[in-house]
């Protein structure tokens, strides 16, 4: 009897995670099948400044690639998968600590990279030439500091990791002469970060948790239509990032911080 009843329980709970499965997949499918897709291709130049009051700053020229694949599904829904990737020199301003307890300045050039990759949904939202899309995700940034190259003596390696929520709205409007006027802010929420830093003076490695924080992100874009399917888009945004100072861990600290980016970015799409 309980064995008859284990294998009929057993043959309904199977028959659901098809049912569900199968309708995941058909939902899939009509998500997918959507109205557009659009490819963006670019190149970038950023102004990226970053500050630990009272203790050191860099600034100078970043500049690379960056490319998006977006998709308007099925309900409106807006898929968008981004991601950049800028590198370059900049000059590092800050001090020396000597053995006597004494302060030198020190001023040296620091290769730097900064790779980010989001992913978003959103809803669109159509009134006339008018569109908006609320939207959420979620977001990695990763930056590397080569003090060490710059410095072999004073250096290390510094890496830092962010990873945030992502809250936004992005507003487009189409006017009379072809070009798409577009707009976006977005406010980031911090969920995890911490820096590492390796190598150089420090011999080992040095992880220092720094969760607490935030930061921003707006941008406006204009484009137009191409040739055939494609178009040409020109964009300028900045993001801003205020990190509070991490926890200390065997005697060391990462100082609070602040960064600034200013950027220009030249996109072809293809849709």
């Amino acid at each position: 009897m309980f064995a008859c009843l284990k294998i009929a329980g057993t043959a309904i709970i199977l028959s659901l995670l098809l049912a569900l499965n199968s309708r995941a997949e058909d939902l899939a499918k009509e998500l997918f099948k959507g109205e557009k897709s659009t490819v963006r291709i670019g190149v970038d130049l950023h102004y990226f400044s970053y500050e630990e009051p009272g203790v050191m700053e860099e600034s100078g020229l970043l500049h690379g690639l960056s490319g998006s694949f977006e998709h308007l599904a099925a309900y409106n829904l807006l898929i968008d998968l981004s991601t950049s990737i800028v590198a370059g020199d900049l000059k590092y301003d800050g001090k020396l600590i000597n053995a006597d307890g004494t302060e030198s300045p020190l001023t040296i050039d620091t290769p730097n990279t900064i790779f980010n990759l989001k992913g978003a949904v959103g809803m669109l939202f159509q009134y006339g030439d008018f569109s908006v899309v609320p939207y959420s995700g979620i977001g990695y940034r990763f930056l590397v500091d080569d003090l060490e190259e710059a410095s072999s003596i004073y250096g290390y390696t510094r890496e830092q990791t962010y990873v945030y929520l992502p809250v936004g709205v992005g507003l487009s409007r189409r006017m009379q002469s072809s070009w798409l006027f577009d707009c976006y802010v977005e406010y980031r929420i911090m969920l995890d970060s911490y820096n590492r830093s390796h190598g150089g003076v420090l011999g080992g490695s040095l992880v220092l948790p720094q969760n607490s924080g935030s930061g921003f992100s707006a941008s406006v874009g204009l484009s137009r239509p191409g040739m055939g399917a494609s178009k040409i888009q020109l964009e300028s945004f900045i993001e801003t990032w205020d990190i509070d100072a991490s926890e200390v861990v065997n005697g060391y600290i990462e100082p609070e911080n602040k960064s600034f980016l200013f950027g220009l970015r030249c996109s072809l799409c293809f849709s």
